[in-house]
């Protein structure tokens, strides 16, 4: 399967930010849910700016063109 023009240009319009390397990345998070795993999105909120900050650990925050979030990874 090949990736069609309109998938390209809409995974070229993701941008991928440190979470910590921006304070508008704090309210983001907030708007996060997973019913599938809660503990994951408290997580996101609680603890996973200060260990990004402190270098403990690596979160990643994915955002549209439009600057909305997407998804996040560690």
């Amino acid at each position: 399967m090949e990736i069609t023009s309109d998938q390209l240009k809409w995974l070229n319009s993701l941008s991928c930010h440190r979470l910590s390397s921006d304070d508008e990345h704090k309210k983001l998070i907030l708007s996060f849910e997973n019913k599938r795993n809660p503990n994951l999105v408290d997580s996101l909120q609680t603890t996973a700016w200060l260990e990004d900050e402190d270098g403990s650990t690596a979160y990643y925050i994915i955002k549209n063109d439009d600057g909305f979030p997407l998804f996040s990874f560690l």
